[in-house]
């Protein structure tokens, strides 16, 4: 019944990914959110379930496993890359079912092969067979689908930056974060399985089970990792290509008046359909007509006229808080408003306003 006090962070780490699977099935989101949530709840039941395993394989409460669970537990694993890849594919774009279920592929055909293999040879000679076949089958999912992630990835940012002028619930930062961590997983296979195939002995330089538990209490804290919401597919194919089209001038002198007249950029939320129904024109004309004139998306481009207020809060009000003036100049963030005052002004906003002190 005693439990190794080594094996405390492995329950520790299980309890994150547990709390990060429940966050996301309880909150309340749209039907394309839900269906993507969904499947990265599964991943961290994945990783709640592997490391509650490795809680108790370290002798916790007398417990034995057998071995037709940790083959399951093993076959779960090549689930890691496709489930990854599904979380970010359906904040994208809306797939169909048998989209979704398609890249259950690489555990199906490992579990039937293993069925096979089981049934008609000996145990050991099966093991010989699979071990190599399951470890080039899992660096092939993980590598694979981390590129494929990084493409869904950079469209998902994209499209949201033609969208939003907030982008606290369209970064999917942590996403980048985890993508980099399946990397690190399959790296760590390479290294392990060439390790062992070479020395014939186990490599004992790392705990990747302590390197998956910190993971889960870093995304645990990660500021709204729980709360991203899903684009549509056709709001990504709308994003136009920055080319020059005359046609345009007159949609983006109406969009710079409405903004200049209106100060409409100081509504946090403001998005690219609230622009566009505020100068009658279409979505794709105001986002082409901003990429075209403006030389930048529409959150850039909103960001520019935040921090022109900005700066002229600063000046005129040197007692009050960074914080504050953000917020007034329609920020949603600090770190949003250091980001875009830093691209634009090469400052930040403390030293910009020390100057202007100075200089005056």
């Amino acid at each position: 019944m005693q439990v190794e006090l080594s094996s405390i962070p492995y329950i520790v780490g299980a309890l994150c990914y547990l709390i990060l699977a429940v966050r996301l099935l309880l909150l309340p989101r749209d039907a394309q959110t839900a269906t993507a949530n969904k499947f990265l709840a599964l991943l961290f039941g994945l990783f709640f379930w592997t490391e509650v395993d490795e809680f108790l394989d370290a002798g916790a409460f007398g417990y034995t496993d057998s071995e037709f669970h940790d083959n399951i537990l093993l076959l779960s694993e090549l689930l890691f890359g496709p489930l990854t890849y599904l979380y970010i594919a359906n904040m994208v774009s809306r797939n169909t079912l048998l989209d979704n279920l398609k890249h259950f592929l690489p555990l199906v055909v490992m579990s039937l092969l293993a069925a096979l293999l089981y049934s008609f040879l000996a145990k050991s000679q099966a093991d010989e067979i699979l071990e190599p076949v399951f470890i080039l089958l899992y660096l092939a999912t993980l590598l694979g689908y981390v590129a494929m992630s990084l493409n869904e990835l950079k469209q998902y940012v994209g499209g949201s930056r033609a969208l939003f002028s907030n982008l606290s619930q369209h970064n999917l930062s942590w996403a980048r974060a985890w993508i980099f961590f399946m990397l690190f997983l399959a790296l760590y296979v390479f290294v392990d399985a060439a390790y062992q195939w070479i020395f014939r002995t186990d490599t004992d330089f790392i705990n990747i089970h302590y390197v998956i538990c910190a993971v889960a209490a870093l995304l645990l804290m990660w500021p709204d990792s729980a709360n991203q919401i899903a684009i549509t597919q056709e709001a990504v194919e709308e994003v136009p290509e920055q080319t020059h089209d005359t046609s345009l001038e007159p949609v983006f002198d109406s969009v710079r008046s409405m903004l200049i007249e209106q100060r409409l950029f100081l509504k946090n939320g403001l998005t690219l359909s609230d622009l566009s129904d505020a100068v009658g024109f279409s979505n794709n004309d105001v986002s082409a007509a901003i990429n075209c004139f403006g030389g930048v998306c529409f959150y850039d481009y909103i960001n520019e006229f935040r921090v022109e207020a900005s700066m002229e809060l600063l000046v005129k009000y040197p007692g009050r808080s960074i914080i504050d003036i953000a917020m007034d100049s329609g920020f949603n963030s600090k770190s949003a408003f250091y980001n875009a005052f830093n691209k634009q002004v090469k400052q930040t906003p403390s030293d910009y306003r020390k100057s202007k002190v100075i200089a005056s």
